[in-house]
């Protein structure tokens, strides 16, 4: 915990004074760092406080409204002096100045709905942002395990291309004395060259695969991200022998996106409510306090607009609907469709969660199947290898015999390698769909 402190602490500080800086994680760190920078969290967050304010509004809507008004302004124009009898154009000054309270004392039903449906949208945006943590958690294991794996896989090349630069300097002594044919030379060097490209070609794959989680933790894409291979402890993973019903069972309980729908239909439903509420009378109660000044009376300024130009005005107002051109009608409408529909996307939601359970339980029945059969295929390549290098050497084989058997025995080792990570994947993602993926965490997986 100290480490994981120590590096959030510091990690920008280091990247600001230098665009190359190296940051070592551990799966752990590079999730909690992830849930703490990810931009798309950062975003449902965002989302979140705008839920809040919304329900702050609909909580504020049942309260009068107060407004202040005032202006001041001059008009010149003919007027007739009753003393003397002559018109003459003049210019007044007049200032106006009121306070209005209007409260409109029948939207109890669309207070209420709205109440409900800003309450029911915060809980959604909730949990979108859990769903969202956990997405990401995901797909920061995802792209931590493929580099994993693909820097396994170079140290598995380079084991390969060491023994073959062996074989190499091997076959040119035995070139020298004349036990080999001098063309066996360029066949072994043809080989070599072969397993640098692929080398070459997969730390392409672990530099792209870096740029990826770096675009996850939101770290510039030139940073030095160098991994710990924390090992899993695939004992941890308690749901194996779940059947399908059981995981499914957990899902409905504890999918954060699951639930941020269910929110959403509820929120849909409300909105029906208040839609509907254009359909009933408008009744408010107002006040209204104000006072104005004219230059065209005698008194001062303080006497009219304090004193003697105050009115008060108060009663109650009622507007009954019509018509509006149907717009009441199909805003319920268009409410209805949103309900309706947001009740079929859950349902689709449920069914997808169905099957991605049903396909991840069987990726890791093929995976467990599949691990066997190439540990046996790998061992076999291997026990071929070195017997056609034995007999290729004691010259009894041909080079293109010994680079097959090579090559078969490369391949066998690196499926075994992917497998094997595929596997630890498919184990994480079963706990994601079961929502679970927080506990996994809990459990000291990573």
């Amino acid at each position: 915990m100290i480490r994981t402190y120590f590096i959030f602490g510091f990690l920008w500080a280091f990247l600001i004074f230098d665009m190359n800086a190296q940051v070592k994680l551990n799966l752990n760190e590079a999730i909690d760092l992830a849930l703490k920078q990810n931009i798309n969290i950062a975003k449902e967050d965002n989302n979140l406080k705008a839920s809040v304010k919304s329900k702050v509004n609909a909580l504020a809507r049942v309260l009068p409204s107060i407004n202040l008004r005032g202006e001041g302004f001059n008009a010149t124009g003919r007027n007739f002096d009753q003393t003397t009898g002559v018109v003459r154009t003049e210019t007044g000054e007049f200032v106006n100045g009121a306070a209005n309270v209007n409260w409109n004392i029948l939207n109890f039903l669309e207070n209420y709905s709205r109440i409900r449906m800003s309450n029911n949208d915060r809980h959604s945006r909730e949990f979108n942002l859990e769903a969202t943590r956990e997405l990401t958690t995901l797909n920061v294991i995802n792209s931590y395990l493929q580099i994993l794996q693909s820097i396994k896989q170079d140290s598995i090349l380079q084991k390969f291309y060491d023994t073959q630069e062996t074989n190499l300097d091997r076959t040119q002594k035995m070139i020298d004395i004349g036990s080999l044919p001098g063309q066996d030379y360029y066949t072994q060097k043809a080989e070599l060259s072969r397993i640098k490209s692929l080398q070459i070609a997969n730390n392409n794959i672990v530099e792209n695969a870096k740029r990826e989680l770096l675009l996850i933790l939101n770290l510039p894409a030139n940073t030095d991200l160098q991994l710990e291979d924390h090992s899993v402890n695939s004992e941890a993973f308690d749901n194996e022998n779940d059947d399908l019903q059981s995981l499914y069972n957990s899902a409905l309980i504890n999918r954060k996106d699951l639930k941020s729908l269910e929110f959403d239909v509820k929120s849909k439903k409300n909105q029906i409510s208040v839609s509907r509420s254009s359909y009933y009378p408008n009744i408010r109660l107002f006040y209204n306090y104000g006072s104005n000044y004219s230059s065209f009376a005698d008194p001062s300024f303080n006497d009219q607009f304090f004193d003697l130009n105050i009115t008060q005005t108060y009663g109650l107002a009622i507007q009954i609907p019509i018509f509006n051109g149907l717009n009441s009608r199909t805003e319920v409408y268009r409410s209805v469709v949103e309900f309706k529909n947001a009740n079929l996307d859950l349902e689709q939601f449920k069914n997808n969660v169905l099957v991605e359970i049903a396909n991840v339980k069987g990726n890791i029945k093929a995976a467990e199947e599949t691990k066997i059969y190439r540990e046996e295929q790998m061992k076999a390549t291997k026990v071929a290898y070195e017997l056609q290098k034995e007999k290729y050497y004691l010259g009894d084989g041909t080079p293109l015999d010994l680079t097959l058997a090579q090559r078969d025995y490369i391949e066998a080792t690196l499926l075994l390698n992917q497998i094997n990570y595929q596997l630890i994947y498919n184990r994480f993602e079963q706990d994601y769909f079961a929502g679970n993926i927080s506990v996994a965490r809990s459990r000291g997986m990573m």
